[in-house]
Parts: structure tokens; C-alpha cells; sequence
């Protein structure tokens, strides 16, 4: 932080601010129906923090060959306000891919379907996220209602005439 501090996550837990002597100073405990943070986290000028949260649900699968209450882990982005203690959902996958369609699955073959690996934020504000199992990196506008592009993966906006140009399991997208 700019301050000195360090964050660090624990995985599947919380996000923790400490002082460079180990102090705490801040935690983002969310229990696990809430969204709870993986992966990443983007401090952002303004002292709010947005991390990739995921939250689990049930659905029917029986139609692509999988089982009628098979458990999928969706992908969010979240927004905690320190001063206040809130987090928001800002953005939901849901909202933008359909587990349902055999055509943007990607690799998923249950449980955790995208797996939004990294969040950074691009000089002109937009916001870009590694799916790695959809083998995707897309950018989203600053207010999260719009996927301005995809890069790579199913339904992606670029073509890779040579095969050695594709990527897959990305990480660290920026």
C-alpha cells in the first residue's frame, strides 16, 4: 500500500491489511455464501478494494449429460468500502455467460466453472479478468455492465489463425 502496509489474502477466508511490523489493521472476513475472496485483489485510489469473490449453485444438468443438482462455482466481482465495512457485488458472470450452454462452458466439467484468476485495471479505466477455464481474458467498463472484448476462448472477438498463437489457464491478466 502506499503507506507501507501489505495485503495478503487467505485463501477462501479473508483479505488482511497488515503494518510492515505485522500489526493488523484490517480484515475482510466473508463467510462463504457471501462471495468469498480468491485469487486476487485491486486496491484501488479512492482506499476501496475489489477482489473476485464466488458464490456456489445448483443446476440442473441433466441436458449437456450431467447430473439434475450438479454444483457450479460462479465467478463475482465485489467492492468493500473499509470506512464502512460494506462489500457489494458489482459484476456476476451469470450476468454475461450461460454454464447452461454447452458453447460457454470452456473447460468446466464441474464445480468451478470460470475461474477468474486475476483483476488489474487498464490505463483508460476499464477493468481486465483472467477466466481461466473458459481460456478467456476480458475487459469490462468501469461501471461492470458491459464485456468490451474477449480475448481467447469461446465466443472470443480475435482470431488465432495459428494454433501456436492460443493460450489456455491463463494467468495474471493485465
Amino acid at each position: 500500500m502506499p503507506n507501507g502496509d501489505l495485503m495478503y489474502m487467505i485463501k477462501g477466508s479473508c483479505i488482511r491489511r497488515i503494518t510492515p511490523l505485522g500489526d493488523t489493521v484490517s480484515e475482510i472476513a466473508v463467510p462463504p455464501e457471501n462471495d468469498w475472496p480468491h485469487h486476487d485483489f485491486l486496491p484501488l485510489a479512492d482506499g476501496r478494494l475489489l477482489y473476485p469473490g464466488r458464490y456456489d449453485i445448483a443446476l440442473d444438468d441433466s441436458a449437456n449429460g450431467g447430473d439434475a443438482e450438479t454444483m457450479a462455482r460462479v465467478d463475482t466481482i465485489n467492492l468493500y468500502d473499509p470506512d464502512t465495512g460494506g462489500i457489494e457485488r458489482v459484476w456476476d458472470s451469470m450476468d454475461f455467460w450461460d454454464i447452461r450452454d454447452p458453447e460457454q462452458r470452456g473447460a468446466w466439467s464441474g464445480e468451478d466453472w470460470l475461474h477468474m484468476n486475476s483483476l488489474s485495471k487498464t490505463a483508460d479505466g476499464d477493468y481486465i479478468a483472467s477466466l481461466r477455464n473458459l481460456d478467456q481474458v476480458v475487459s469490462l467498463s468501469p461501471d461492470f455492465k458491459t464485456v468490451r472484448w474477449r480475448l481467447g476462448g469461446p465466443g472470443g472477438d480475435f482470431d488465432f489463425p495459428d494454433p501456436a498463437d492460443r493460450f489456455t489457464m491463463q494467468h495474471a491478466a493485465s
